[in-house]
């Protein structure tokens, strides 16, 4: 499926239409069995792109948690250790890049259910130093918040 219509199909499950709607789902949920490979990697790119409408970003953020909750719930996340590993490096890189405050609260809980299911040093090596980074950056603007308080 093309990444158009793959986020029209994500258009058609928010309108208010019942047909419409329901054979949107109908058509989400043969690619969550047919492509179930694929579908994480999928929504992030809907995710990452900034044409998309921020509705369908979110929608999109939505369903990539709980596909994971799904597939965890079920022992059945079945990307292979490169596409995972390629998959993680995309969602932090998502994480550091988005500036709208919803988007990153909901990549944030995905990363956090990623860690989860398989936390260790040696399965997602750059999550640490990414975040030990975000640790540090905040610190700088809290000192320099403070430092500009102290003058005014």
């Amino acid at each position: 499926m093309s990444g158009d219509s793959f986020v029209s199909l994500l258009e058609q499950l928010s309108v208010m239409d019942n047909n419409i709607r329901k054979l949107a789902e109908e058509r989400y949920d043969s690619i969550c069995r047919d492509n179930c490979n694929e579908l994480p990697q999928m929504l992030l790119q809907v995710i990452v792109d900034k044409s998309n409408a921020e509705s369908v970003q979110r929608l999109a953020a939505v369903l990539l948690r709980r596909h994971i909750v799904k597939e965890a719930e079920n022992d059945s996340f079945v990307l292979t250790t490169e596409s995972l590993s390629g998959f993680r490096s995309n969602l932090l890189l998502a994480l550091e890049n988005e500036n709208e405050i919803y988007l990153k609260s909901r990549i944030c809980d995905i990363v956090g259910l990623l860690c989860d299911e398989d936390m260790s040093e040696e399965t997602w090596p750059d999550l640490l130093p990414y975040t030990y980074s975000c640790v540090q950056v905040c610190y700088v603007v809290l000192d320099t918040l403070y430092v500009l308080y102290m003058y005014f």
